[in-house]
């Protein structure tokens, strides 16, 4: 039986059988019909190649039919790819090939819009593809007014008047009435009145400071006199003790009736003093009764010349010392006054912690020394020609010293720390008259 060919079902002769023309033919019709088909199909196939080679940008040299090293050199022509790309750099998806024309897939993540809000940390910008249409929010209320002074938000400076008042304490009461304050963010107006410029003056009783601003310029009033020697010993005026003792005044009156035995009286409210030169003693009586109350001897100086003073007895001995006596007779200080030379005392009297001596150079009035119990010059005045002539007894007034002239005058001369300064005087007729009424008016 008769075998063919797999393929194109050529018929094969079995080694039994002999050769037949017909069947040869046969075969080659059928050989010739298949190469004229492969030829039409290797043909085609070769256009596809180069339809192919051009569209993926390659060139085939010649003309058809071309040869398969035509095509085999247009297939190399096509450029497989002259990029560096890697997956993580091509969107998640994509697929690309780089310069070893490999296909590959992209693994970029597509972040698509990301939104920031902007905080006190850094916030991280994720990896990956953002499509242009994310943003980082802003906010209209980041302005220097909202920022507290000494801060920088995003380069924004905080305004110099934003300040934190979380810790103030102030109330309406301790801020100056109509202005104003912030507490804890809360605005204040002031109640505290404003007292301006407050001055006092110091009295007998407490003076309250009024609730309030005081400007600086206030003051509670001071006195130069508030001094010790003005306050009377034993009291206290606003913690200034004072030294100076408590004396009842005194009034002179001037009796040489009987020079030998009695001479220059010094009246108290309630006693009267007299000095005897001849017995050398100061007697105090009382002065309603006349009884001899105190009989106090000085002996052995001989007695020159007594006067008065607040409250003391002022006697001259041997022209240049005096004894200072209280109203109870006890001698309290003996001064010497060694700068007098040849001088004499016309007067003296003792006030202010002081002797203020009257100098008198037979018979003419030189002027006025103050000394203090030690004996020392503190000051002095030089009368002139018109007032040394005319100075009779002095008295004491409050802190003057009066005098009374034979030519109807009446001298002031006023006694304060820098010595003894003449105020003036003035003439009256009836100058006696003024003088008891600075002695009534004293005693009151």
């Amino acid at each position: 039986m008769a075998k063919y060919t797999p393929n194109y079902q050529l018929k094969k002769p079995e080694g039994n059988e002999n050769y037949n023309v017909e069947d040869q033919n046969g075969n080659m019709d059928i050989i010739d019909s298949k190469l004229a088909e492969l030829f039409t199909s290797v043909g085609n196939g070769k256009n596809q190649v180069k339809t192919a080679i051009i569209a993926k940008g390659g060139t085939v040299a010649g003309t058809s039919p071309h040869s398969f090293q035509e095509l085999v050199n247009g297939v190399n022509s096509i450029v497989k790819g002259q990029g560096n790309a890697i997956e993580s750099q091509v969107l998640e998806g994509v697929t690309f090939s780089n310069s070893d024309g490999t296909l590959r897939t992209g693994t970029m993540p597509n972040n698509g819009a990301v939104n920031i809000t902007p905080r006190t940390t850094d916030q991280t910008i994720a990896a990956g593809y953002h499509n242009g249409s994310g943003k980082v929010i802003g906010d209209p209320d980041l302005v220097a007014a909202n920022i507290k002074a000494g801060v920088n938000i995003f380069g924004v400076a905080g305004k110099p008047s934003v300040v934190d008042t979380a810790d103030a304490t102030a109330v309406a009461a301790k801020i100056l009435a109509g202005d104003t304050a912030y507490v804890n963010g809360t605005r204040i107006t002031g109640t505290m009145p404003n007292k301006g410029a407050v001055t006092i003056t110091p009295g007998a009783t407490d003076q309250a400071i009024p609730a309030g601003y005081h400007n600086g310029s206030g003051k509670v009033i001071g006195d130069p006199d508030l001094i010790p020697v003005n306050i009377k010993k034993g009291v206290s005026i606003f913690g200034v003790s004072g030294t100076s003792p408590e004396y009842k005044k005194m009034t002179p009156y001037h009796d040489n009736t009987n020079a030998n035995t009695y001479r220059t009286t010094c009246i108290t409210d309630d006693h009267f003093y007299c000095l005897n030169p001849a017995a050398r003693t100061v007697r105090k009586h009382d002065r309603r009764t006349g009884t001899l109350l105190k009989d106090t001897y000085y002996n052995p100086y001989s007695w020159y010349r007594g006067f008065y003073g607040e409250g003391l007895i002022a006697l001259v001995k041997d022209r240049y010392e005096v004894d200072i006596y209280d109203e109870s007779l006890s001698l309290l200080h003996r001064v010497t006054l060694s700068t007098l030379s040849s001088k004499e005392i016309g007067d003296v009297i003792v006030a202010n912690g002081a002797l203020y001596v009257v100098l008198n150079d037979n018979g003419r009035y030189l002027g006025i020394n103050k000394y203090d119990y030690s004996g020392n010059l503190l000051g002095t005045y030089s009368f002139g020609p018109s007032d040394s002539s005319s100075l009779l007894h002095p008295i004491l007034y409050k802190n003057n010293i009066i005098s009374m002239g034979n030519n109807a005058t009446i001298s002031v001369f006023r006694m304060d720390s820098n010595g003894i300064n003449y105020s003036g005087y003035t003439t009256e007729n009836q100058s006696t008259m003024i003088i008891s009424a600075f002695i009534n008016d004293y005693q009151l």
